[in-house]
């Protein structure tokens, strides 16, 4: 995102029309159906609402603030058919504006993280268990073993020298 800075971003939001790639989606914002000059049909268009959200002075920390541990996978589901047309590739989009290169950058890296989440958290999980079996289990261990003998002057060395080595093999420590 740090392509998309005031400058580049600015220019946006005083164009009349989107960079050449015509139009902005997104499924939870307002839509306008406007003619398309290519093909002469009504299609839905997000570029007056997309400029709308760029004029807000919170954007883009707004985007560095996105929970993006929790994105809904139907919005995951919904961009795919965007997220893998050519035109929506970063080098291509930077052909034709850094802001629009910099959210393309910025929305394919939120879903290459979520699809990867999906795999690691489990694993994570998984983790997250097995050492806390493994916690419960030392300090378990750690309160079988019988209270040291009391030490005299002379088996003090003999004893500092066996707790070294238990510590070295990560034993309890009395």
């Amino acid at each position: 995102m740090q392509c998309a800075r005031g400058g580049a971003l600015s220019r946006h939001k005083t164009n009349c029309a989107p960079p050449r790639s015509r139009s902005c989606r997104r499924g939870d914002l307002a839509r306008v159906q406007v003619k398309d000059p290519d093909s002469g049909q009504l299609v839905m268009d997000f570029w007056e609402t997309a400029k709308k959200m760029m004029t807000d002075p919170y954007f883009l920390d707004s985007l560095h603030a996105f929970d993006k541990d929790n994105i809904d996978p139907e919005i995951i589901k919904r961009l795919q058919p965007i997220i893998t047309r050519d035109e929506f590739e970063p080098k291509k989009v930077l052909k034709v504006s850094k802001a629009a290169f910099g959210l393309a950058s910025w929305v394919k890296a939120m879903d290459s993280y979520h699809r990867v989440a999906k795999v690691v958290g489990p694993k994570k999980a998984a983790l997250a268990e097995a050492e806390a079996k493994l916690t419960v289990r030392r300090t378990v261990s750690c309160k079988r073993r019988p209270a040291p003998p009391a030490l005299t002057p002379a088996s003090h060395a003999t004893f500092k020298a066996a707790r070294r080595g238990t510590e070295r093999r990560g034993g309890c420590r009395w």
